[in-house]
């Protein structure tokens, strides 16, 4: 297989939409994916709320299953069900039901667990590790809690917030290794509230790193590699609607240094799916190629040329139109 690194100018978009459709479900199924909710040991992926299988070089679909899904390794999925009327302000549904599903050795799915909620109740997020099952969303004074399948009872038990977070709403839920990351995205100071699970059903409170992002920036996804933490951003302002990369180090507490803009030039796919290869962050175009970005680059390297943006926090990296500089264009040519 050939790599081609392209710049941003190029002019032959067409005869490559077709190739850059497989190089995506490629990288989907051959990188080695950081994000336990989208493969797991049974090299199964979800991607668009359904469920695949990896062959090789190849993807099965097995089956569709429901909104926000999570997959657990060692077989488990589960999704939202029974949606409200109702919205948030980011127009995103909650579900009224949480189902688990057990994935058998021909890809089929048995359902496990259904939870009905009370009606004051509903999920926003889900994330699935081993038999505990994170839930976001409204519960009457809680936000965050957990179900837990080992339980015979349909009981949710509420997680203690660190202070900062208390009232407030997340948007992401992800893993990395035995820690949780909450990302709470409602008012501004926002932060990513970290919880040690390594009991899962005793998640303990480790405490809160600052998202760089301020009141016009909406986080739509988290992701955890190997050694960073991404949030990809949509930012709404008087310049228009862009797309923002703000990068955390793991080593150092999930400590921020870096936010990217984008720019009006990248645009990406509408299910902002991305994936980490090493270092190097993978996010599909909408129309062609998959841009590339190498984190450790970014943050070894010395970018205190570039301008920073007026009010920028603490002094972090604010790379303006650097984007154009540090993301290239990935096509695939089997």
């Amino acid at each position: 297989m050939t790599i081609f690194v392209i710049g941003f100018h190029f002019a032959t978009r067409i005869r490559y939409m077709i190739l850059v459709l497989i190089a995506i479900s490629l990288i989907m199924g051959c990188c080695k994916v950081t994000d336990e909710s989208t493969e797991d040991i049974n090299q199964h992926l979800l991607h668009n709320n359904s469920l695949w299988q990896v062959q090789g070089d190849r993807v099965k679909f097995l089956s569709d299953v429901g909104r926000q899904a999570s997959l657990s390794p060692g077989g488990l999925v589960a999704c939202l069900k029974e949606f409200t009327d109702s919205t948030n302000f980011i127009n995103r549904e909650y579900g009224k039901a949480v189902e688990v599903h057990q994935i058998d050795a021909t890809g089929n799915l048995t359902l496990l667990r259904r939870y009905d909620l009370p009606e004051e109740h509903a999920v926003n997020l889900i994330a699935l590790k081993e038999s505990i099952l994170y839930v976001t969303g409204s519960f009457g004074d809680h936000s965050l809690g957990f179900f837990d399948l080992s339980v015979k009872e349909d009981t949710f038990f509420p997680m203690r917030l660190p202070e900062k977070v208390k009232n407030k709403g997340f948007d992401d839920l992800v893993f990395d290794g035995i820690n949780l990351l909450a990302v709470d995205n409602i008012y501004s100071p926002k932060w990513i509230a970290i919880f040690d699970i390594s009991e899962p059903s005793r998640p303990r409170t480790i405490g809160v790193t600052k998202i760089l992002g301020g009141v016009y920036e909406h986080v739509v996804k988290a992701l955890v590699g190997r050694n960073y933490v991404i949030l990809l951003c949509r930012s709404c302002n008087q310049s228009g609607t862009h797309y923002e990369l703000e990068l955390y180090d793991k080593s150092i507490d999930y400590a921020p240094f870096a936010n990217i803009y984008l720019g009006p030039g990248a645009l990406l796919r509408n299910n902002h799916s991305m994936s980490f290869s090493g270092d190097l962050l993978l996010l599909p175009g909408l129309y062609d190629g998959v841009y590339s970005l190498d984190c450790k680059r970014i943050n070894q390297e010395d970018t205190s040329s570039e301008k920073p943006r007026q009010g920028d926090l603490d002094g972090h990296k604010y790379l303006h139109l650097g984007a154009y500089k540090l993301l290239n264009k990935i096509f695939i040519i089997g």
